[in-house]
């Protein structure tokens, strides 16, 4: 089994119920969110930063997904198994609307993948391994 799908746990997007059309919309909400220079479309609740998005500009990106029904379902299923936050601001006068901000929320970090850092781990080393030797074998006059 692949271990990582959009930077994501495989198995953990198993345990959780996750399919690859909700972890395409929380890699979108991360890109969105780590984008740091439209700095408009943040605002801070509560001390956390959160990103203005529409329903309809996350089915636009990942139309893949199906439809827009589809992407609300998603959402608010994630937020509800607490992968995303919610926020949601109603304004009155020139910018009157329903406003919808979004954040990671604190299953999110469970759900991406841990790198293990080979070198850092005692007693490991790679390239004096037997797959490493078998793995270098099967490459002969193959490069």
């Amino acid at each position: 089994m692949k271990n990582t799908l959009l930077g994501y746990s495989q198995e953990k997007m198993i345990i959780y119920g996750l399919d690859l059309g909700d972890c395409a919309i929380l890699r979108l909400i991360h890109d969105i969110y780590l984008n740091r220079t439209i700095k408009e479309k943040y605002m801070e609740f509560d001390k956390e930063k959160y990103v203005w998005v529409t329903y309809r500009y996350i089915f636009e990106q990942l139309q893949v997904i199906g439809s827009e029904k589809t992407v609300i379902r998603k959402i608010n299923s994630m937020i509800k198994k607490g992968f995303l936050k919610k926020k949601t601001i109603y304004r009155k006068g020139e910018n009157r609307g329903k406003y919808m901000f979004l954040t990671l929320g604190e299953l999110y970090k469970d759900l991406e993948f841990k790198h293990i850092d080979c070198a850092k781990t005692e007693n490991f080393s790679y390239e004096n391994s037997e797959e490493y030797a078998e793995f270098l074998k099967s490459l002969e006059g193959t490069i």
